[in-house]
């Protein structure tokens, strides 16, 4: 349990809402011991976006299984989450003013996922390496340029809206901005397909 008391590893997003100076981060978990989500009453933090020991800065879905603390410091993430939502409007064509949810969408192995969602309904992911993702420069550029190719090749991913391949800017952090794609993902069909679900 993280010192909120209202995170369970694996079970916990983290929704933010923006002030000046200050983010309101909205925790909700699931109750039950299902992988989906049933959203009870969410829980109320008002947090430094400059605290980087906040869950929205580190890992929280997972634990391991040996040498955790240097597991979860290489998974550490602080970032300007106010320029990454300036960036974020920018390239979706909004203002940053639009973003009413700003949310930590996933963690995996090399990025940590998060999702802006605007007040028309459009919602667009960035994706920002961990600082042990190596090699984060030219992974980035890889990916992004993989993603276009595919695109322009009739594969439906989501288009890229902005990328940055240098920690050197004012996230902190390299990035990649894309729209949100919706559907089922391939590992469902598949498994729907061989009847596991």
């Amino acid at each position: 349990m993280q010192r909120y008391g209202c995170i369970r590893k694996g079970l916990s997003q983290s929704y933010v809402t923006f002030s000046k100076d200050r983010v309101k981060v909205l925790f909700r978990h699931d109750s039950s011991s299902s992988r989906k989500y049933n959203i009870g009453k969410p829980y109320e933090a008002t947090v430094n976006i400059e605290d980087i020991t906040h869950p929205f800065f580190n890992y929280t879905s997972g634990r391991c299984l040996y040498n955790e603390h240097l597991r979860l410091s290489e998974r550490r993430l602080v970032f300007n989450v106010n320029e990454l939502c300036r960036l974020i409007a920018k390239s979706a064509g909004q203002l940053a003013t639009n973003i009413i949810l700003f949310t930590k969408f996933a963690e995996g192995g090399s990025y940590r996922i998060l999702e802006a969602t605007f007040r028309d309904g459009l919602k667009v992911t960035a994706r920002l390496p961990y600082p042990s993702t190596i090699p984060r420069r030219y992974g980035i550029a890889s990916e992004v340029a993989t993603m276009e190719f595919l695109r322009l090749n009739g594969v439906p991913v989501p288009k890229v809206f902005d990328w940055n391949s240098s920690s050197s800017n004012e996230v902190g952090s390299e990035y990649i901005i894309m729209e949100r794609v919706q559907g089922r993902e391939l590992e469902e069909m598949w498994l729907r397909e061989n009847g596991y679900y």
